[in-house]
């Protein structure tokens, strides 16, 4: 990484190589970034982008369908997501299944690692994000750069 310094503006700018115009600069373009990046997230965590996304996600992607995960998933994956924690009877519940076929599903979403429990008997869950999901997701959170 290269720290390119600019040459003084004069004697009076104030601050020598420091100057108060590089500093508004430089604060300026984190602010843009900031605005940038909040746009973007704004945009990502829609609540029905993500849920089209979610339902696509599990419908359409091979390891959903390996894994034998039903599109009733879908649904309590996006409540999930939103609320950040869920209790696992709700999330049985959101699933609109039997209660045995959804424990069944959840265990299978906790080994695809998209849920997050700290133990198997565990009451709570979080959202687990792994990469290759998150990249289903959230198209262009991370750029893959060819050279």
């Amino acid at each position: 990484m290269y720290i390119y310094i600019q040459p003084r503006s004069g004697d009076l700018d104030g601050r020598g190589q420091l100057t108060q115009s590089g500093l508004l600069e430089f604060v300026e373009f984190v602010l843009q970034v900031c605005l940038d990046q909040m746009v973007y997230v704004e945009h990502a965590m829609g609540l029905a982008t993500l849920r089209q996304r979610l339902e696509r996600a599990v419908t359409f992607e091979p390891r959903f369908e390996h894994a034998g995960v039903k599109q009733e998933m879908a649904r309590a994956l996006h409540i999930l997501l939103t609320q950040g924690e869920v209790s696992r009877s709700d999330f049985k519940i959101y699933t609109g299944l039997h209660d045995r076929v959804a424990s069944g599903q959840l265990n299978k979403l906790v080994t695809m690692g998209l849920i997050d429990a700290p133990s198997v008997k565990s009451r709570q869950l979080h959202p687990g994000l792994p990469v290759w999901f998150a990249q289903l997701l959230f198209p262009e959170l991370h750029r893959r750069f060819d050279q």
